[in-house]
């Protein structure tokens, strides 16, 4: 699972906010032992900044995204080293 780490407030021109790539399965539970790297990329109103490739810990990997607009349209999207996935889409 895919999620923006923006504690509820909404998102202007300029913003930087964390993105979560959340370990799970294709059940949805919790992969505990995940032991790797996450790799992200974004388009539309949405840029990873810094490193798109990022250690996993504690069954979490974290980027930062910068926001081109208010209301941002796009997607972002996670590819885990065991083939899972997952992704956020803005519209």
């Amino acid at each position: 699972a895919v999620a923006l780490d923006d504690a509820g407030v909404a998102a202007v021109a300029g913003d930087l906010i964390f993105v979560r790539a959340y370990v799970r399965d294709k059940g949805g539970r919790t992969v505990p032992t995940f032991n790797g790297t996450a790799h992200f990329e974004a388009n539309g109103d949405f840029a990873i900044v810094g490193d798109r490739e990022v250690p996993v810990e504690a069954r979490i990997g974290s980027a930062l995204v910068r926001v081109a607009r208010a209301n941002p349209h796009g997607t972002i999207a996670a590819r885990l080293e065991n083939g899972l996935s997952g992704e956020l889409a803005k519209k």
